[in-house]
């Protein structure tokens, strides 16, 4: 047996058995159970099938219940609303393809309808926040491409004062009720101060993408540099530590950033940053988990003062001249503008490149979540 089941409750055990019990009424009123020849022995090796997806849809359960948020919109229990279709779907599979569905359609599709039936009717905050608790309890389940497309880092409201609840009587002066009526109301905004608090909470982290695009950094530039000149003198024979820069890069991300679709739309070099520092890095595998996750698992020690975070060689008077660069002087460089940082030496440093992220980047964000 899984240690896992060792220390827990009786809640967990009860919660399976119920999800089973749900799942095998799915199994018993699909139509291709009886076709496909409803024995004991049948039934039994269905629902010993679809036992296995149990603790998954607990473990979910129990991390979703754990936020502080709205509760489900949907008018039905998880069991109705997810357990009894997961048992219809499974054996109507096994009829359609004579086979079971594989082991990640099965934990794809258990996974993504407990997400939908938990963040049904739920502002975008709330919704964000059911998505990130399913995936960090259970990291390998792929979300739905529309999840992952308007994904942006509602984390970064957190704390952010809220009128829903209090429902002041005058207009907000920057959202007023007129614009509100005029788009309509959406579907995760039940009214006009909800959809207040949603406007500015988006706004939030759009000025958060904004500031973070347009923050001078001597590891981005690094990063993005396709010429580097010291002294005014080119550095030629480049090799850069990408994965002890990428993480230098992170840094400047708050410390409650989860990966989206936004954050890389905001920042573009952020994919080769991830990439530096695991070869096989796909977004999907990562969506909606803390970056802090990331760095645990793939940081890089490096001795600050020694190691070369960039090395080259730079001419002067006919002759080559090694360059080498590490983080401890490049951490105490300061920025000159256009693309110049001094270091404490008096070395002038700069980097030719495209800097990351615009204000037109975040304005087609902006528009894509209204």
């Amino acid at each position: 047996m899984n240690s896992i089941f060792m220390d827990d409750d009786d809640g967990y055990f009860m919660s399976m058995a119920v999800f089973s019990a749900f799942i095998d009424r799915g199994i018993r009123t699909s139509p291709a159970f009886y076709v496909l020849g409803h024995t004991g022995s049948r039934a039994r090796d269905l629902v010993e099938r679809t036992s296995a997806y149990l603790p998954m849809a607990v473990r979910i359960e129990r991390a979703i219940l754990e936020l502080d948020g709205p509760k489900p919109q949907s008018g039905k229990t998880l069991e109705e609303a997810v357990c009894v279709p997961f048992g219809a779907w499974f054996v109507q599979h096994c009829y359609d393809q004579n086979r079971s569905p594989s082991d990640a359609a099965c934990r794809h599709r258990l996974a993504n309808s407990i997400v939908e039936h938990f963040a049904k009717g739920q502002t975008p905050a709330h919704a964000w926040a059911v998505v990130r608790a399913a995936k960090c309890v259970e990291p390998s389940i792929t979300l739905p491409e529309v999840v992952v497309k308007e994904s942006i880092n509602w984390e970064w409201t957190h704390g952010m004062p809220t009128f829903s609840g209090t429902r002041p009587p005058a207009e907000h002066p920057q959202y007023p009720r007129a614009a509100w009526l005029a788009q309509g109301e959406l579907l995760h905004v039940r009214d006009y101060w909800s959809w207040v608090d949603y406007r500015l909470h988006a706004a939030h982290v759009m000025a958060q993408y904004e500031e973070l695009a347009t923050m001078s950094n001597v590891f981005v530039d690094l990063l993005q540099a396709s010429q580097v000149q010291v002294d005014g003198r080119e550095v030629t024979d480049m090799i850069r530590r990408m994965d002890l820069i990428g993480q230098e890069c992170i840094d400047i991300l708050p410390s409650s950033t989860a990966f989206t679709a936004g954050l890389f739309s905001a920042l573009p070099y952020m994919q080769g940053v991830f990439a530096a520092l695991d070869i096989n890095f796909e977004m999907a595998t990562w969506i909606a988990r803390p970056v802090a996750d990331f760095i645990s698992e793939h940081v890089r020690s490096a001795d600050p003062d020694n190691e070369p975070i960039m090395s080259g060689a730079i001419a002067d008077c006919g002759a080559s001249f090694p360059i080498v660069l590490t983080l401890r002087q490049l951490w105490r460089a300061e920025w000159q503008g256009a693309g110049v940082w001094v270091l404490e030496d008096g070395t002038a440093l700069r980097c030719s490149s495209t800097r990351g992220g615009s204000p037109s980047v975040v304005q087609e964000l902006l528009a894509m979540i209204r």
